[in-house]
């Protein structure tokens, strides 16, 4: 093989060992209520650089950041009149349709086809993302009455099998003597499998499907029916004035 194949081939597999090599972790706990703390952390392997949060904000900075940009948003005192147009210049007309654009993109958005493939490729993403983070729940519950306690837990030991148990799991506190519910989310993934997931969400997109129906709606922007109706509506309704 030629010399450049071989620098690619190189370069590739450099590319993909560090996609590899890249990690992102995170966790979420919520302790009920306002209560909550969290981790990130993402990077190399021994190059891992970890944020926390919530993370405290000094008030000084803000309340010195706040005239300065109040300061910044204020207008020139001069150029206050309005630009009036020439005598004897006629206004040029507009080459854009507006009307038919308005029509044609209502009929759009309205296409059940459309809306189908959007809710389907919305569906297969929120799938595709789940997988992505590799999220693991788990849960503490305890409550003041320890038989209302074993009844929970009688409950989702009944419906433990159905549940994916390496992904999902439930602890009861009976020690605790008081009603309470803590929550705890991990996961990660590398960069690799990200770049994977966003080529799959990229090529999934209807596209074609979408292209075709706007092409179709811009060269017959016909309304019929209820989208007639409502479109009429939509241009009697009175604008709100600010």
């Amino acid at each position: 093989m030629p010399l450049w194949v071989w620098v690619l081939l190189i370069l590739a597999g450099v590319f993909l060992l560090l996609l590899l090599l890249f990690r992102v972790r995170f966790r979420l706990d919520w302790e009920g209520g306002l209560r909550f703390s969290g981790s990130f952390d993402c990077g190399f392997p021994g190059f891992n650089r970890v944020f926390k949060f919530p993370s405290v904000t000094d008030s000084t900075e803000i309340a010195e950041a706040a005239p300065a940009q109040s300061e910044a948003e204020i207008p020139p005192a001069g150029n206050t009149q309005e630009a009036t147009p020439q005598p004897g210049r006629k206004p040029s007309k507009p080459s854009f349709n507006r009307n038919r654009a308005q029509r044609a993109l209502f009929l759009f958005v309205t296409s059940p086809s459309v809306l189908r493939g959007l809710i389907r490729y919305g569906l297969r993403s929120l799938g595709m993302i789940f997988r992505l983070l590799h999220l693991e729940l788990s849960g503490v519950l305890s409550h003041s009455n320890p038989a209302q306690l074993g009844k929970w837990a009688g409950y989702w030991y009944a419906t433990k099998p159905f549940v994916p148990t390496r992904r999902v799991n439930v602890e009861f506190d009976f020690e605790r003597r008081s009603t309470s519910l803590r929550l705890h989310a991990r996961g990660g993934f590398n960069g690799a499998q990200a770049l994977a997931c966003l080529l799959l969400l990229f090529g999934s997109f209807p596209w074609f499907l979408l292209a075709k129906k706007a092409w179709r709606s811009w060269r017959t922007p016909e309304l019929r029916g209820w989208r007639k109706l409502v479109f009429g509506w939509m241009h009697k309704a009175p604008k709100s004035s600010r």
